[in-house]
């Protein structure tokens, strides 16, 4: 379970669940198209999006 993971901090369940649910139903076709449209995914989110969520 992601929560009990002593690599895994809180703030990074925020970002791999908001990554899940942008990727559900999707198809890549190689690890570049994965890349391209992670880092397209994350640079569309707004500072609140970081803020709010994420406790640094």
């Amino acid at each position: 379970y992601i929560l009990y993971s002593p690599d895994i901090v809180p703030s990074d369940c925020h970002l791999f669940r908001a990554l899940q649910y942008f990727s559900v139903c999707k198809k890549f076709d190689d690890i570049d198209t994965v890349r391209s449209k992670i880092e397209k995914y994350f640079n569309e989110k707004s500072k609140k999006f970081y803020s709010d969520e994420i406790l640094i």
